[in-house]
């Protein structure tokens, strides 16, 4: 069998026990310090930066706590 297709090989040929196990991604806009960021809550307490949406200034893109990937607490006790 031929097939033409821009599909990944390993997309067409996931078995369906794959598709099971793979983790929907939620994303969710929240703003954190004066600046909108799109986060992925990981549960009640923290959150992921996935995106700076709407930064302050160009410094934002620079801050450490801002990186796409950092785990950010949400209630500090």
């Amino acid at each position: 069998m031929t097939l033409y297709t821009v599909i990944p090989e390993e997309e067409i040929f996931k078995s369906a026990s794959q598709e099971q196990t793979e983790q929907a991604y939620e994303f969710h806009e929240m703003a954190w310090e004066g600046r909108l960021l799109l986060v992925e809550r990981l549960n009640d307490d923290y959150i992921r930066v996935e995106r700076i949406l709407q930064p302050c200034g160009i410094q934002d893109f620079l801050n450490p706590f801002l990186q796409p990937g950092t785990v950010l607490q949400l209630n500090k006790t």
